[in-house]
């Protein structure tokens, strides 16, 4: 790819965005292993995106310690970057970002990944009752370079097409 437009690159910039224009927003990126998704981090958001002023201006903090990557945003927003493992299990968050996640475990997706879905931002507009019938659907993106038909991610992306095909969410 063109320096600067990579998968983790693009994801980068959705994650800093959604961050930015929704306030307290919570990103978990997940990967195989913690240095890839502390990678987006470290080399995509710190090393690239910190140089354009008006996204600079928006961060408080970027960690990058060995146990800890992590981007907070004066509004409260943040991106938190976690292993997919057992351990990993008790992070909240809104959206969850599955980097190259052919290398993640079916079973660890659902069983502790998924489960960081469970809380849901609540802006301040929604308390109002006009704005009562609203709600704000938390998301999972999965980002992965191609890989072989006998892993679980060729049914699902399959799974995934037919739906968009057939106009489902």
């Amino acid at each position: 790819a063109a320096r600067g437009l990579s998968k983790s690159f693009i994801i980068s910039i959705f994650a800093v965005a959604r961050c930015i224009l929704y306030p307290n927003t919570k990103v978990i990126i997940a990967s195989g292993q913690k240095s890839q998704s502390k990678l987006i981090i470290t080399e995509k958001i710190e090393k690239e995106l910190m140089q354009y002023p008006n996204i600079a201006r928006e961060i408080k903090q970027i960690r990058t310690s060995a146990n800890d990557a992590k981007v907070v945003f004066h509004n409260g927003s943040t991106i938190e970057a976690v292993t997919s493992s057992d351990g990993s299990r008790g992070y909240r968050g809104n959206i969850l970002i599955a980097e190259e996640f052919r290398m993640i475990d079916f079973n660890i997706l659902n069983t502790v990944l998924k489960p960081f879905l469970n809380v849901y931002r609540q802006p301040p507009y929604l308390k109002k009752p006009e704005y009562s019938h609203l709600t704000e659907e938390n998301i999972e993106l999965y980002i992965s370079s191609a890989w072989y038909t006998s892993h679980w991610m060729w049914n699902a992306m399959q799974s995934a097409r037919d739906n968009m095909l057939k106009g489902k969410d």
